[in-house]
Order: C-alpha cells, then sequence, then structure tokens
C-alpha cells in the first residue's frame, strides 16, 4: 500500500491507496484513460484502501456529499471532462 497526497482544488486530500502494477485485461492495455480514481463503493474495495470520495467525506472538504460528472462528447475538444465534489456544474445540464 502507498500513500499520497492529492490536490483537489481547493483541498489538499491524504490517500493511502494500493497500486496495481500488472493487469491482465485488455481493458487497461487499449483504454484511454490516465488511472482510475477511487469512486467506488468501499464494499467492494480490495484491502483496507479507503477510497478518494470517503476520504473527502472523512476529511469533511465538501459542503454536500454528492458528486457529479460531465464528460464531453466530442473526442477532439480540449477538455474531455470534469468531476465536481460536492455539487455540481450547473452549466453542463439542463433540468
Amino acid at each position: 500500500m502507498l500513500e499520497d497526497m492529492y490536490l483537489c482544488a481547493p483541498w489538499r486530500v491524504l490517500k493511502v491507496f494500493i497500486e496495481a502494477t500488472r493487469e491482465a485485461s485488455l481493458v487497461f492495455v487499449l483504454g484511454k484513460f490516465d488511472g482510475i480514481l477511487g469512486l467506488d463503493f468501499d464494499e467492494i474495495v480490495i484491502g483496507n484502501a479507503t477510497l478518494v470520495w470517503y476520504n473527502i467525506l472523512h476529511q469533511s472538504v465538501i459542503q454536500e456529499d454528492i458528486f457529479s460528472f460531465w464528460l464531453n462528447r466530442d473526442p477532439l475538444a480540449a477538455k474531455g471532462g470534469e468531476i465536481v465534489f460536492g455539487g455540481v456544474d450547473r452549466r453542463h445540464f439542463k433540468g
């Protein structure tokens, strides 16, 4: 297990995590992504690591216990998406 500090502006959150050094699945070989952010359910975590989302909650750095995603459907756009912890970016939805 490793320990790191990550910046999730404007917060700094301590994170203990498990590092994957080998992965047999083609998803990880062919996938176009940088990594996995711990937003899973804590019931399915491997080992005793606390997931990113639960670290944010336990360290009380957000006002609301929600997070939201916006994924850009334009593969050529400079900005591929956005995640907001503690709220939503109302520019990205109607309703």
